[in-house]
């Protein structure tokens, strides 16, 4: 019974952590990146120097992807056993 409460929260774990990792990789690190070079922007315009970026952005939305699908699995997996107990 425990394992079949544990497989179905690793399930909706999986589907709810690639749902968000996706609108992260498509929506939230976009829309950081472009926040970031406007702060970039306006920094250079006042004469401070900022540091460049040392991460590509494929790099940035498969991390995010990638987090998002364990991050599910695993509080996917606990609330399981929670709810089991």
């Amino acid at each position: 019974m425990l394992f079949a409460y544990l497989q179905r929260g690793i399930a909706a774990g999986a589907l709810a952590g690639t749902a968000h990792g996706t609108y992260m990789a498509l929506v939230g690190n976009p829309l950081t990146h472009y926040i970031d070079a406007a702060a970039q922007d306006q920094a250079a315009h006042a004469g401070h120097e900022h540091a460049a970026d040392t991460v590509s952005e494929a790099t940035t939305a498969l991390v995010s992807a990638g987090s998002g699908v364990l991050w599910g699995i695993l509080l996917g997996g606990a609330f399981a056993i929670a709810l089991y107990f």
